[in-house]
């Protein structure tokens, strides 16, 4: 009424919203210029407006849904198809890494991701055939100076035979004694090379030798520490040493392992605990533990502080305590090798109160059907 008699007109509806009242009042004064003779009230219903907005809002928000969508997907695509040729590359330099050998990477992506996987493949070709030829190059090297070192002890032998003083044979001995650590090296260096060659050809299979160990048979291991155990004895008898082989775990356990190679593990272990724990107690135990297998050779010895034991499985590589005993510093490395081409790993522990265990760790096998583990051998004690 304030408004009418001031001749003022609402006839102005605010901006309609998908919400809110459900009607508004808008009014027009009506008369003469200078008397108000009345005022028209119009009560106007929105519901109507403002259904009709909620469903052209609706609209509006599905399709910007809609397309949101489409360019999440189209994005996705797009990264995907940009990205899957990186993956690949992280793969294959991580294959690379681990192997030495990395197969053919597929031309796909833009432009510059298909030159960067053509340069990759080279590179990796390239690569892979330095590190083979590097170790073919060894290889052959170490077999080939076996004919000429085997010529030259026949030599030394012919030439003992004229000698006359005990000088000339002493010195003769001392040569004779360096020629047999020549030979040495030369057997540890092909051991190594062939043990490298198995775990590259391992890893270029599967992860951690996973197509070999599904192509090997389950193997007892069992039988091959008895076997190897009996071997040693007489070696560890002349250096005041004894070995103990523990009983076989019941039920019986089971590796995915090439019994030769665990036989040739074991032996080195056998060997090195024998060479460097003279006078040692020598255990030998086979174990199952939380979905693992351990083949244990443990000893009683000096042992190996924690870098040394960092260190052991280095080419080459011989404590400076054991300078003086004979030994190339390879049987640890050739080992390492050797179980990692057969799915498991080379673990080198402190033996309470001291000495060394040597623990090859291999994933179990199952309880699947095996050779059955004879009585209890054990080597002859000193």
């Amino acid at each position: 009424m304030a408004r009418a008699n001031l001749n003022l007109n609402d006839t102005t509806l605010t901006p309609l919203r998908p919400f809110g009242p459900s009607s508004e009042v808008i009014s027009r004064s009506f008369g003469s210029a200078s008397q108000v003779l009345g005022e028209a009230v119009l009560e106007v219903n929105l519901d109507a407006a403002r259904q009709k907005l909620r469903e052209r809002w609706l609209v509006v928000g599905l399709a910007a849904a809609a397309l949101a969508a489409l360019l999440l997907l189209g994005a996705s695509r797009v990264t995907e198809w940009v990205l899957r040729p990186v993956n690949r590359l992280n793969a294959a330099v991580t294959e690379l890494e681990a192997t030495g050998r990395t197969g053919q990477l597929p031309e796909a992506g833009p432009p510059e991701l298909r030159q960067l996987s053509r340069s990759f493949t080279t590179m990796a070709q390239t690569v892979s055939n330095s590190l083979e030829s590097q170790r073919q190059l060894i290889a052959d090297t170490s077999h080939e100076l076996r004919n000429p070192v085997g010529a030259l002890r026949l030599r030394i032998d012919l030439l003992q035979l004229e000698l006359k003083t005990a000088r000339e044979h002493d010195a003769a001995a001392g040569v004779l004694a360096e020629l047999e650590r020549v030979e040495e090296i030369l057997d540890g260096v092909l051991k190594l090379a062939a043990a490298e060659h198995r775990a590259s050809e391992d890893s270029a299979r599967g992860p951690l030798g996973t197509a070999s160990r599904a192509a090997q048979a389950p193997l007892d291991p069992y039988p091959v520490l008895q076997e190897e155990a009996e071997r040693a004895g007489p070696a560890a008898h002349r250096s005041g040493a004894s070995i103990l082989l523990e009983d076989p775990p019941a039920p019986a356990v089971h590796i995915a392992c090439n019994s030769a190679e665990l036989a040739q593990m074991v032996g080195e272990l056998l060997n090195n605990a024998i060479k460097y724990a003279p006078g040692a107690h020598i255990s030998v135990a086979a174990r199952a533990r939380q979905g693992t297998v351990s083949i244990e050779v443990s000893d009683d010895g000096p042992g190996l502080s924690s870098d040394e034991r960092t260190a052991a499985m280095s080419r080459f590589w011989r404590s400076p305590v054991q300078r003086t005993t004979r030994g190339t510093g390879l049987g640890m490395t050739i080992v390492d090798k050797l179980a990692v081409a057969n799915g498991g790993r080379l673990v080198l522990a402190e033996a309470a109160p001291h000495g060394l265990i040597a623990r090859l760790e291999f994933p179990g096998a199952g309880d699947l059907p095996g050779p059955f583990a004879g009585p209890e051998q054990v080597a002859p004690r000193a």
